[in-house]
């Protein structure tokens, strides 16, 4: 990140000691004047910001002070009011703002808005509609001692998201950076210079060119401290005005990795590391992390807590096989700085000793890695227990494909679910179609498969297949179709209206009068009626 990036920079209060300019020494170009007479003292590079704090509208004196920096091409503008309350006329500071285009059209006109909400959600009164004034600053000072750790630099997003809503564009507004703190200014602490760095790089996030920046304050006004007495902070504002403001170092954050248990084919959910930060103002919402579960599945987000530079990042998961594997986590710092860390984890993965509890759905797109325990179909709102092992098939609209290889003999009814289902090893199985669409595949076995009220598409595989159509059944399309070894059992209703067509992609369509119930041959050209049984 970097600063906003400005030719003009405006440091008010105490700016001209004897004959000098102060503030120029720190690279500062944008003086506070009260007259075209103090604007044309100021050395070479150097203009006025004449202050006039009057929101009385166009009266004789404002005129008066106006009309003797009319065309004077040291004078830059008008700050017209500093924070002017609800109380203020709009209409008079929009006269006064009128005024002074018509008699000088390139001066500027200035004010800097009071917030009428909180820091965290500030709203405004004023904005160029109903003022006509060129430039609006805004003032969300971040270090304060009601902030957690005493520093919130979201409060600058805040202010130029309040501004911005109000009617204030992006190129109208002026930021104000803090450089002051202490004394009578009880509710504000001086900056860091470390802080004001990010005071700095925050703001260029949200104005990175604005039409001059503005620090306050140069001179101390209440008894605190500001930038005349602060060396530091002169040093941070000399780089920054000059041009030549590094980029913020990196924060260093250190990764503690961490063990953990888990069981395979169980939600395991809990701390994957622990990571310390070396800004300590950092909160959570400036960092992200991932999860590399080192099992070959995607990377997730890690859930981050934590604070005063210490964090932790929790994700969940389930491993499909038992094992130890090494859990990447990666924490990156996103704002206001950044950095990086990974942390090498382990995940010590047991097998399950026992089946998962009945009832457990997995998400869409899961797959059965448990070895020895075979599914549990859900059907409707009830659940069907297909050899007492785990439940996987929703109920829901979702698609749910799941992968089985430790079946051996079992009888599968689909219920109001979408699922995909591949039997890998020889098989006996009886599946019957649920109400969606299902596709099913096996690749040997003696198997036997109905069509439900749905669509069911099934690939056999390279046994003996049966496959079965009854009366209200949907359509059964069959990929894989073996003329040798499987056999077509259709109800006898069904016969008088049989018919044999293609099924326009080089198949054989077999339609029996209703609609919605047959059966697709794919690939097959013709089939001798001895591979159908109607019964």
């Amino acid at each position: 990140m970097t600063d906003p990036v400005t030719n003009l920079h405006y440091a008010p209060n105490a700016n001209v000691v004897g004959s000098t300019y102060a503030p120029g020494a720190d690279g500062f170009n944008l003086a506070d004047v009260s007259s075209a007479a103090e604007a044309n003292a100021l050395p070479a590079g150097v203009q006025g910001l004449i202050w006039l704090g009057d929101t009385s509208g166009v009266t004789s004196s404002f005129m008066s002070a106006v009309s003797e920096a009319i065309g004077d091409g040291k004078v830059y503008g008008f700050y017209l009011a500093d924070e002017p309350g609800p109380d203020v006329s709009a209409a008079n500071l929009k006269a006064e703002s009128d005024y002074i285009h018509s008699v000088d059209p390139g001066a500027k006109t200035f004010i800097v808005l009071e917030n009428n909400g909180t820091p965290t959600s500030p709203s405004y009164s004023f904005n160029p509609a109903n003022t006509d004034v060129d430039l609006f600053g805004i003032d969300p000072y971040p270090v304060r001692p009601q902030f957690t750790n005493g520093v919130n630099y979201s409060v600058i997003g805040d202010a130029v998201n309040a501004a911005e809503a109000e009617g204030i564009p992006q190129s109208a507004l002026v930021p104000v950076y803090q450089a002051f703190g202490g004394g009578q200014y009880t509710t504000y602490i001086l900056p860091t210079a470390a802080q004001e760095q990010t005071i700095l790089s925050t703001w260029g996030q949200y104005l990175p060119t604005p039409a001059f920046d503005y620090a306050y304050s140069w001179g101390a006004q209440e008894g605190d401290t500001a930038l005349v007495n602060d060396p530091a902070l002169q040093a941070v504002f000399a780089a920054h005005n000059a041009g030549t403001t590094p980029l913020p170092p990196d924060d260093v954050l250190t990764p503690q990795a961490a063990t953990f248990d888990a069981v395979a084919g169980q939600s395991f959910s809990g701390t994957v590391a622990t990571f310390t930060d070396s800004n300590t103002s950092i909160q959570t919402s400036g960092l992200t992390a991932t999860i590399n579960w080192g099992d070959g599945s995607a990377t997730t987000l890690g859930t981050v807590t934590g604070g005063n530079g210490s964090f932790a990042v929790a994700g969940s998961h389930i491993y499909s096989a038992a094992g130890t594997d090494t859990v990447a986590v990666t924490l990156t710092e996103t704002s206001p700085n950044t950095g990086n860390a990974t942390a090498d984890s382990t995940a010590d993965v047991s097998p399950s000793s026992s089946p998962p509890s009945q009832g457990t759905t997995m998400s869409a797109t899961a797959s059965d890695g448990v070895q020895g325990y075979v599914p549990v179909i859900a059907i409707g709102s009830s659940v069907t227990t297909i050899g007492g092992g785990e439940v996987y098939q929703s109920v829901s609209s979702a698609v749910d494909s799941f992968s089985f290889t430790q079946i051996t003999s079992e009888n599968l009814q689909l219920g109001s679910g979408t699922v995909n289902m591949a039997f890998v090893s020889p098989h006996a199985l009886t599946v019957i179609g649920g109400s969606r669409t299902d596709t099913i595949s096996a690749n040997s076995g003696t198997n036997s498969f109905t069509a439900g009220t749905g669509t069911l598409d099934v690939s056999g595989g390279s046994g003996k297949v049966s496959y079965v159509l009854h009366v209200g059944d949907g359509l059964l399309t069959i990929e894989d179709f073996s003329k040798r070894n499987d056999s077509l059992t259709i109800d006898k209703a069904l016969q008088a209206a049989f018919q044999e067509t293609s099924d326009g992609h080089g198949g054989l369509m077999l339609t029996f009068g209703a609609s919605g119930t047959g059966i697709d041959l794919v690939g097959v050209s013709s089939l001798a009626e001895s591979k159908i049984h109607f019964v």
